[in-house]
């Protein structure tokens, strides 16, 4: 485990999810420091923000004209600034802002959820997304003054053998963690990665690993252990 560690959980809920108990009493035991959901019904959303609104007091999603961008609904125990987002043509948001642990410098932070490619016009949208969101990065980083710390997350519905996974985001780092499907006694080696999470220096992936014992999605959560270069933080 890496030193001043970094927690960050991420689950694809399932709009579909009757109960989410299991989540709560995981996340009661078992405290991160960010967290990212994609698939948040309202429901959902009021849940998780009420339960979870003293632990975690940094929220954006339900918010009144912001609802919960596709899907999407980010919670943090450190304050998150500057929370927006971008949509593509299609329609699909990205959530772009900053969020700012103690004793680390500030993370520009960029979460997508962008659609399974069940068919071509969703294949199209998908790829649409990817493309915009590599080029936010790029751009971004290409900014005079730019925080080189950055933190992508979501549900891409992309595996990570692709071609295209492979050719996203350069110069980050990930770590590829099997998570969906989660079916009952489906084998760990047929589930494939598609929940993921890229770090850009000084940033650095210690460790990702997949929850198995979830019930009620048909995803598995991650939690990501991240540090920061020492040389890298305020002092």
């Amino acid at each position: 485990m890496c030193p001043q560690t970094l927690k960050v959980f991420q689950y694809n809920l399932r709009y579909e999810n009757p109960n989410l108990d299991p989540l709560f009493y995981y996340l009661q035991q078992y405290p991160h420091h960010l967290l990212v959901f994609q698939e948040t019904t309202p429901e959902h959303g009021s849940m998780l923000k009420e339960a979870l609104k003293a632990q975690y007091p940094y929220q954006f999603g339900g918010q009144p004209r912001i609802g919960y961008p596709s899907g999407q609904l980010v919670l943090s125990q450190y304050p998150l600034f500057n929370m927006k987002t971008i949509a593509t043509q299609a329609g699909h948001q990205i959530i772009h802002g900053v969020w700012h642990p103690p004793k680390y410098k500030p993370i520009e932070l960029y979460t997508a959820h962008p659609p399974s490619p069940r068919n071509a016009q969703l294949w199209a949208e998908r790829n649409a997304l990817l493309e915009t969101l590599n080029n936010l990065v790029e751009d971004y980083l290409d900014t005079d003054n730019a925080s080189p710390a950055q933190l992508i997350v979501g549900d891409f519905n992309l595996s990570s053998t692709s071609e295209r996974y492979q050719a996203l985001f350069g110069g980050f780092k990930s770590n590829p963690v099997s998570s969906w499907p989660n079916w009952s006694g489906l084998r760990q080696y047929l589930t494939i990665a598609i929940d993921h999470l890229w770090a850009h220096y000084p940033l650095e992936i210690c460790e990702r690993e997949a929850l198995i014992n979830m019930a009620g999605s048909d995803h598995r959560p991650i939690v990501t252990y991240l540090t920061m270069h020492r040389s890298d933080q305020p002092k």
